[in-house]
């Protein structure tokens, strides 16, 4: 008798990169996080230009860019020119997202401080030699950030509230990052990293859809069903 799960599984595409060999994964994963850290160098570089967007317009803009890249993915997921239909949207969510990186300044934060999450999971990915590991890259990198913040707020470059504020943010982010960085290995295959650096940010929209796929499968297999 079929059990069906309580949620759905995790989608998998044939030719994973998670049926590959270790050494094989372990590359695609640092080409994917090093491709990600030089997204958010540009990014950053973007929120230094003049800022000519609200908070509102910028969040409106990278809504938009997200919906847009994931209607990309859902329509031709698979081909070879997905990835080069998502590049064609990746500049426009990414000076959205510059433009909402600015607005922090208005909240005393040093928009430099968005890099030091991205640059230890980067470091961590280079230095762990073959012992990559999804928790620890989590927890090294949460140190490495706890440690710089702090020491930052000693020395008076920002108050303690605001460097609290980065802190949770930044544990956010890289809890986000870390478990979707692992979920693609199922979901991308080799030669893939660009669409995967992008399915980090496209995915933020899971949030909202998974709730909907989570429905949708109780309802099919009738799990909270009485009879």
């Amino acid at each position: 008798m079929y059990v069906p799960p309580f949620i759905p599984q995790q989608i998998e595409i044939p030719g994973n990169v998670a049926q590959e060999s270790y050494s094989v994964r372990l590359g695609f994963v640092r080409r994917t996080i090093r491709f990600h850290f030089v997204t958010i160098i540009a990014i950053l570089a973007i929120s230094y230009f003049p800022k000519n967007l609200s908070i509102r317009d910028s969040v409106l803009l990278s809504l938009s860019s997200l919906v847009a890249l994931s209607l990309v993915r859902g329509l031709v997921k698979g081909k070879h020119y997905e990835q080069i239909l998502s590049a064609l949207f990746a500049p426009m969510l990414f000076y959205g997202l510059g433009q909402l990186v600015a607005s922090g300044s208005s909240r005393g934060w040093p928009q430099w401080t968005v890099i030091i999450g991205p640059a230890a999971a980067w470091v961590y990915s280079m230095l762990c030699g073959r012992d990559l590991s999804f928790v620890g890259m989590w927890v090294m990198s949460s140190l490495a950030k706890t440690v710089a913040i702090c020491g930052l707020a000693i020395f008076g470059v920002f108050g303690w509230a605001t460097a609290g504020e980065i802190l949770v943010i930044g544990y956010g982010y890289l809890a986000y990052f870390v478990y979707d960085l692992a979920c693609l290995l199922t979901r991308r295959r080799l030669g893939e990293e660009g669409g995967a650096v992008l399915d980090l940010y496209r995915d933020l929209l899971n949030c909202i859809t998974y709730p909907l796929r989570i429905i949708h499968h109780w309802r099919k297999h009738r799990i909270w069903s009485l009879k």
